[in-house]
């Protein structure tokens, strides 16, 4: 089981709470919506061209992408969550400022 240290990424929504915790090595990330508590963890493909370190997962029940600039220290994501009968459930993430993030829940 993967713990806090194992991820070196951590996107947190400043006005919704959403966190994505990523390893920009093994892709391996966990989603968290804070306000229901709602969880998605998986393993994607890390991509790094210049500052941009990008995650990307897509599989029939979900497509995740997200964005983290090491040089703006800004990061985004969104996950897109297939459910029954094809119903899509968005979520998503603006993190104007990566340094500042508790990478846990209020």
């Amino acid at each position: 089981m993967l713990t806090f240290v194992d991820y070196d990424m951590c996107l947190q929504d400043q006005s919704n709470g959403n966190i994505l915790l990523f390893n920009s090595m093994t892709g391996c990330y966990i989603f968290t919506q804070c306000s229901t508590g709602f969880i998605m963890t998986g393993t994607g493909t890390v991509s790094t061209q210049g500052c941009t370190t990008t995650l990307q997962d897509s599989k029939p029940d979900r497509n995740l992408t997200a964005n983290v600039n090491s040089c703006t220290r800004q990061g985004n994501a969104v996950v897109y969550q297939v459910m029954p009968r094809k119903v899509t459930v968005t979520r998503s993430i603006l993190d104007n400022n990566i340094d500042d993030n508790t990478c846990a829940c209020p």
